[in-house]
């Protein structure tokens, strides 16, 4: 068990890293980190494949644009990640933040994600755990057209 964590360290970091600094325009980058069959999950929407998960997330960047000009105020940062019990599998405590509007300042919540990586280092899937909060957009999210 010890062994696999050694060698899936630096994927899980990368793909931490990225998801940090992720950006409508930089979703491609998450190509080669990603199993060709992806699955992405949370509360409100599933996924299956790179495109979809892509699309997803440009869906939610979209959610927080202030204008067609301007890139979203979304983004997230990642707290804390550790390996679990089960080989190959791994959590991050995240905080997802937002502008809901002009001149407002950012909202954020807190969530959780299980991480499945395969041998090879790629993640096979990402499962959101999150509860519902006021200020995210959910029947805009739960709208989107993937």
């Amino acid at each position: 068990m010890i062994a696999s964590h050694l060698t899936l360290q630096k994927p899980l970091e990368d793909y931490i890293e990225l998801f940090e600094k992720a950006t409508a325009r930089s979703l491609s980058l998450f190509d080669p980190l990603l199993d060709e069959g992806f699955i992405f999950e949370d509360p409100y929407q599933k996924v299956m494949g790179v495109g979809g998960f892509k699309a997803l997330m440009k869906g939610r960047f979209f959610l927080y644009e202030k204008n067609a000009k301007d890139k979203s105020s979304l983004h997230y940062r990642v707290h804390d990640f550790s390996w679990g019990r089960r080989e190959d599998v791994a959590y991050m405590y995240w905080s997802m933040i937002f502008s809901t509007g002009k001149g407002e300042q950012e909202v954020s919540f807190e969530g959780m994600s299980e991480l499945f990586l395969s041998n090879n280092g790629k993640l096979l899937s990402h499962r959101d755990f999150w509860s519902r909060h006021e200020a995210f957009y959910v029947k805009g999210y739960k709208a989107l057209k993937l």
